[in-house]
């Protein structure tokens, strides 16, 4: 597989956020719960501002390698931070 390093512009992301491990398959279960909640409670349409039609997962602040504890959230790019429930 070829991998290519791109940087991107800051973007804001509003939505909701967790932590999890990959340690004995906790996060398939947890990350699968989140995006569950996410639809079913409607927060994609609580949040405004958003710059497109897109949802992100997306995987930050681990705490080492995949192994260790790290954040995850699923939500959308906004055009400035808002204060949606």
């Amino acid at each position: 597989m070829k991998y290519e390093i791109v940087e991107l512009e800051e973007k804001i992301v509003e939505g909701i956020e967790m932590r999890t491990t990959n340690e004995g398959g906790k996060s398939v279960q947890e990350i699968g719960r989140l995006w569950q909640q996410f639809f079913s409670d409607g927060m994609y349409e609580k949040i405004p501002n958003k710059v497109n039609g897109k949802t992100i997962g997306l995987y930050t602040d681990y705490e080492g390698d995949y192994t260790k504890p790290y954040s995850f959230m699923v939500g959308s790019q906004v055009g400035a931070r808002c204060t949606a429930p």
